[in-house]
């Protein structure tokens, strides 16, 4: 009997954690609690920024370079956080590179530690 019980409530708590975390991540509900909190519900900034469906285009700049590509990938762990571009354009000393110039297909990534700011273009669009 109580094992019978401990299935279809553990069954339960699963499919019910499901659905809360699927409604938490609809953009309307993050839109009430921006409302009501003036906070996001996530626990950093780039998920409220970065268009996961349709693409961002990010245009970063450093001190002495412009990196300019899709955003690929990310990883927050503060001042050693990294960005993964493709199809990017580096311009530094008056100089510029590009990932189409390359003899194979290659993607890079910066470490945000110089950033000196981070410019974001939503959709797919040539960098």
């Amino acid at each position: 009997m109580w094992g019978e019980r401990v299935i279809i409530l553990s069954i339960f708590a699963l499919i019910t954690s499901i659905i809360c975390i699927f409604i938490s991540e609809l953009p309307f509900v993050n839109k009430i609690f921006l409302k009501i909190n003036y906070k996001s519900i996530h626990n950093d900034i780039w998920n409220d920024i970065i268009d996961y469906k349709n693409g961002t285009s990010l245009r970063i700049i450093c001190n002495d370079a412009i990196y300019t590509g899709i955003l690929v990938a990310h990883e927050e762990k503060g001042t050693d956080s990294w960005f993964v571009l493709r199809d990017y354009i580096v311009s530094e000393n008056e100089m510029s590179y590009a990932s189409e110039n390359m003899t194979f297909k290659s993607q890079m990534a910066i470490n945000l530690k110089n950033v000196k700011r981070v410019e974001l273009y939503y959709g797919e669009q040539e960098p």
